[in-house]
């Protein structure tokens, strides 16, 4: 789990060091989307804290990951998934009908 995590941070590493031809500074953010469902996505705490987590709102451990990332002192955003039409008509719960 951790190295499914951690590959895509690594890629964009390595790509930012063979990369010699940019000259202007240039930042990256990285967004981990959509946490709060599976026991596993804890596992994005042992990643550095300048990683963005996303947590979708009432999810089984949204409470939990949100106060913890507060209490690391990491930026963290609320998850709202794609509310497209179809959902309107399956009563999904994010949107207001």
């Amino acid at each position: 789990m951790l190295l499914r995590l951690l590959m895509p941070c690594i890629i964009f590493v390595l790509c930012g060091l063979t990369s010699l031809q940019v000259k202007a500074k240039s930042d990256i953010i990285i967004i981990l989307d959509d946490l709060g469902y599976r026991p596993s996505d804890v596992a994005a705490f042992s990643l550095p804290k300048e990683i963005t987590f996303s947590i979708l709102p009432q999810t089984p451990l949204a409470s939990e990951i949100a106060l913890r990332a507060e209490q690391e002192g990491r930026a963290c955003y609320a998850a709202y998934a794609y509310a497209g039409a179809k959902w309107k008509e399956h009563g999904a719960p994010w949107i207001n009908h």
